[in-house]
């Protein structure tokens, strides 16, 4: 043995990647690889068969330790967790994908700090130039409900739920930070209470109206010039103990609302039971069944300039008086909410100079999209009572749509889109607020037979000409002219896969529930969003989104294509629902919700039930051609009636949730007939 190890080159032993400060290895590794070290050396002198066996013994020591260093220190991360968003942190620390901040070149930060501060003043200021001379009063006709003249108290209950249900961010105006703050929460929740009763008793809300900047560029880095200050996007913070105050305030606002029937119905954000899906349904739903007429569809996504900044104080004031019987003590907080504000910009560890915040409802808070919901709720009465278009809108993203006739396109394409955007433009003016011409889309949505006739691709807007086009992200989701989604499927699967490459690399450090849980929160999270659209969509698509769910249980698993094990059988080990399924699921709860009243009243008034109510079935609308057929308003009770009196006669959404997947996973994997 001795001979042939002299006769040839000392045994060279895997080398481990480690990264200096890694945080799973702790003092036990390091003494271990210590250990392994000096044994290596002196088998490489002695060339002794009893070195090499301790040698090798020692590496793999070394290789199992760290292997279950890492592997403990991921669970770890993973129970931190409380939240999707939180997970998708989690990962990308754990692979090392945390982007680093970019900046412009700079010598000083505090210089450039200043000099961004400075920008983002200025261009809202050059704005609110722009703008004619017009009344910061808001009249119409007064109030006749109960109004608010005072906030009811907040209770500790309703402060540790809310503490619970939104958890614990500070800002870097709070003096503890957010990981010390669950120690001592018994101790502080006390004192935030009387601090928060003190602000609704007074009226005001002082000393907690400064905000921090980043500075954040708005697209990826290699497409925008870091250099130029318009390509970043001012993303604010709030204290902590501020943003509590808020949650309060708006809780009792929406009481107030909901008690006088102030919400608007085609308003979907920052809502109970609204979302971006709920808004996507009904403008789908509307367009489907357009379709289904042959009847083209305008449908124009609005791009406002600096919306939330723009918005004037008083105009805001008055109409909080005027329109929603907001008055005394609780106008008084509102007025100290918007007022006096004050703003500085963090670089690194350097701030800027304060300045103060003129216009607009703060970003970063809780009541800013609230408030400006209120201050442009009258933009779709007005539009549909001056040029009888249709207005759905989420915060500052409002759709109009308009059905014409293609007979007369020409007319229409051309002086009435035009007066359209005059009569949105008049209140947009009048309102503060700065339409972007440039980046408003324009799409005619039609099926592929009336996109031939529709001869007019662009029309002009003001100066600038504004071509149609054939596709249109609203809200993170795509819309295409002829309603395929093709493309927004095509995006869906990149991201999908561009998530499951991300778990394959430590897939071997997680267990199998962690890498369930990684697996549900970042792939199907995708998948899953808008997908009531997706009903009936062409076998061909509904396909490769089935292959990524497949490939997902294979990584689940741990096992590939060649171990021939049933993707099925995965499937149903999991308790997944197949694509067509989930897409079912989805559509089946929002019309539970529209019959109980947990839906927008403007995608329940689509739903009809029967005049026999001891079926709880529902009408189905009649429909000509596939278009019919995947609008909510048909394809919703269709579905709903198909299920049994057990499912459609319960009351409650948990039990109702349930039923409905165990129905529809043993019709998926067809255990209705096994069982038989």
């Amino acid at each position: 043995m001795s001979s042939i190890l002299d006769n040839h080159a000392p045994l060279k032993s895997k080398t481990i990647k480690v990264v200096p400060k890694a945080p799973w290895f702790d003092g036990e590794y390091v003494d271990l690889r210590r250990k392994r070290r000096k044994a290596e050396k002196k088998y490489k002198k002695t060339h002794d068969e009893v070195d090499k066996s301790a040698f090798l013994k020692l590496r793999k020591q070394t290789t199992e330790l760290a292997f279950t260093k890492k592997r403990q220190y991921f669970t770890d991360q993973i129970k931190d967790c409380s939240s999707s968003k939180a997970l998708y942190g989690c990962v990308n620390r754990l692979l090392d994908n945390t982007s680093s901040i970019v900046l412009p070149s700079h010598d000083s930060p505090v210089d450039l700090a200043s000099s961004f501060n400075s920008f983002f003043k200025k261009k809202i200021e050059d704005i609110r130039k722009t703008f004619p001379a017009v009344s910061s009063t808001y009249s119409d006709s007064e109030f006749s409900g109960v109004f608010l003249d005072v906030f009811r108290p907040a209770t500790l209950e309703e402060v540790q739920t809310i503490v619970s249900k939104f958890g614990l961010k500070c800002s870097p105006e709070d003096p503890i930070p957010s990981k010390l703050l669950p120690c001592i929460l018994d101790v502080l929740l006390p004192i935030w209470l009387e601090l928060i009763n003190l602000s609704l008793e007074q009226g005001s809300i002082e000393c907690l109206k400064s905000a921090v900047i980043f500075p954040l560029l708005k697209g990826l880095d290699s497409l925008l010039d870091p250099e130029i200050f318009k390509n970043y996007r001012p993303v604010s913070t709030l204290q902590l103990i501020g943003k509590l105050i808020e949650r309060i305030v708006a809780d009792r606002l929406d009481e107030h609302m909901d008690a006088n029937g102030l919400h608007c119905v085609n308003q979907h954000g920052y809502k109970r039971c609204h979302s971006t899906e709920t808004l996507l349904l009904k403008i789908a739903n509307d367009l489907f069944l357009a379709c289904d007429k042959m009847i083209p569809t305008l449908l124009m996504l609005l791009d406002l300039s600096a919306a939330f900044d723009t918005v004037d104080h008083e105009k805001m004031l008055s109409i909080l008086k005027n329109r929603f019987g907001i008055r005394g003590t609780a106008l008084n907080w509102f007025r100290s909410f918007l007022v006096g504000r004050s703003q500085r910009v963090k670089i690194n560890d350097s701030f800027s100079n304060s300045e103060c915040v003129d216009y607009g409802v703060p970003q970063g808070s809780i009541l800013g999209p609230k408030l400006f919901n209120m201050y442009a709720q009258s933009f779709a009465s007005v539009m549909g009572s001056c040029i009888k278009v249709s207005v759905e809108g989420y915060a500052d993203d409002h759709q109009i749509q308009k059905q014409f006739n293609v007979l007369f396109q020409f007319q229409f394409l051309s002086t009435g889109i035009n007066n359209i955007f005059n009569v949105a433009e008049k209140w947009m003016l009048e309102y503060f607020l700065m339409i972007n011409s440039t980046k408003t889309l324009i799409m005619i949505v039609a099926p592929p037979s009336v996109q031939e006739r529709i001869h007019i691709k662009g029309t002009f807007v003001g100066d600038h000409c504004i071509r149609f086009v054939s596709e249109a992200k609203n809200l993170g989701f795509i819309l295409d002219s002829i309603m395929c989604f093709n493309t927004q499927v095509k995006k869906v699967i990149k991201g999908c896969y561009a998530s499951l490459r991300k778990l394959s690399r430590i897939k071997r450090f997680l267990s199998r529930d962690e890498l369930l849980l990684l697996t549900v929160t970042l792939v199907f999270s995708q998948m899953d969003y808008c997908n009531s659209l997706y009903y009936r969509l062409h076998s061909d698509t509904l396909h490769m989104l089935q292959v990524v769910q497949n490939n997902a249980a294979r990584l689940v698993a741990k096992v590939n294509r060649f171990d021939g094990i049933s993707t099925e059988m995965l499937l149903k080990q999991f308790h997944w629902l197949r694509v067509k399924e989930r897409i079912e699921y989805k559509l089946i709860t929002i019309v539970f919700k529209c019959l109980h009243g947990l839906a927008p009243v403007d995608l329940s008034s689509s739903i009809v039930q029967s005049k026999s109510e001891s079926t709880y079935k529902l009408n189905v609308p009649s429909f000509n051609c596939r278009y019919g057929e995947r609008s909510f308003s048909v394809a919703g009770p269709r579905l709903w009636n198909d299920l049994p009196l057990c499912i459609r006669s319960t009351s409650n959404l948990v039990n109702f949730k349930k039923l409905l997947k165990t129905h529809l996973f043993k019709k998926c994997y067809n255990l209705y007939e096994s069982s038989k």
